[in-house]
């Protein structure tokens, strides 16, 4: 009985924290997968990716065109995630 308090008290304290940021690796391309805390494996809807990240090209002011790489398998990611653990976003590369 004793441990099921403990248990609820953390799962509500946790619960109450406004964001909190993992470390991730970029485990698969399709779907994308991150793992994190080497064990929990996160993928859409759940996890969102900023354009940032997603690999692509745009115009500059100057006439040329800049290129973000998009992540690969292996990759190091800042995962942050939301109050309650329902929704990740990929912040940029650690």
């Amino acid at each position: 009985m004793i441990e099921i308090i403990k248990r609820i008290a953390k799962q509500t304290l946790e619960s109450c924290r406004p964001a909190c940021y993992f470390h991730g690796t970029v485990t698969c391309l399709a779907p994308f997968t991150v793992r994190v805390d080497g064990q929990r494996d996160i993928t859409a809807p759940a996890l969102q990716i900023t354009k940032e990240m997603q690999g692509h090209s745009h115009a500059l002011s100057v006439g040329s065109t800049q290129t973000a790489q998009a992540l690969a398998v292996g990759e190091t990611v800042i995962v942050l995630q939301n109050l309650g653990g329902q929704h990740y976003l990929i912040l940029g590369r650690a």
